[in-house]
């Protein structure tokens, strides 16, 4: 990313259905998302999509205006996208910039992990701060259901490691100073 991260929770899920084309965060905070893969996929079985260069803001304006005139906006069949399958194995990793809009077609209860990191915005910038807080905060929260962190605790373990580690000790702090971990335990 070019500067410091601070990680959200590392997620293992089962993708179940396809997803239309979209940026996973929607606040403009950037960073980067890992996807480790657990079994094939390929265009049929859902692959990830993506829009190359749809990070890029000058190329992602043009994309918005397409999409503002989008016929499916209006209930009729929408145009398609030229968008990039990303045929993968298990045990390949795909990276990519938290700003690219992508997809996934077809197949169902496909397994993988991921991880996202988001640039870390320092303390000066209280609204900063909140948005990213937020986004990490939000990250376990899939398909507008609150996430049960009582029964399946989310830093608990990963924090309990962090000792001695001076990259996780690091990141550490920063969540504390977010909000997103407390003094006591965990969120």
């Amino acid at each position: 990313m070019g500067r410091s991260a601070v990680p959200t929770v590392p997620i293992a899920t089962c993708f179940t259905s396809s997803a239309g084309w979209h940026i996973d965060d929607g606040r403009g905070l950037g960073g980067v998302k890992f996807i480790a893969c657990l079994e094939p996929r390929a265009a049929e079985t859902g692959a990830l999509r993506v829009l190359p260069g749809s990070h890029v803001p000058e190329y992602r304006s043009r994309i918005d205006e397409y999409s503002r005139c989008d016929p499916a906006g209006q209930g009729f069949d929408g145009w398609t996208f030229p968008g990039v399958v990303l045929q993968t194995e298990p045990g390949d990793v795909v990276a990519f910039d938290g700003e690219l809009f992508h997809s996934s077609e077809g197949g169902h209860d496909r397994l993988g992990w991921t991880i996202e990191y988001r640039p870390w915005p320092g303390p000066g910038d209280r609204d900063l701060m909140a948005l990213v807080r937020d986004s990490i905060v939000d990250a376990v929260d899939q398909d507008h259901q609150q996430y049960d962190r009582d029964r399946w605790p989310t830093w608990r373990e990963w924090v309990a490691g962090a000792r001695g580690v001076p990259s996780r000790e690091v990141a550490v702090q920063r969540l504390r100073l977010l909000g997103v971990l407390g003094d006591g335990e965990p969120r």
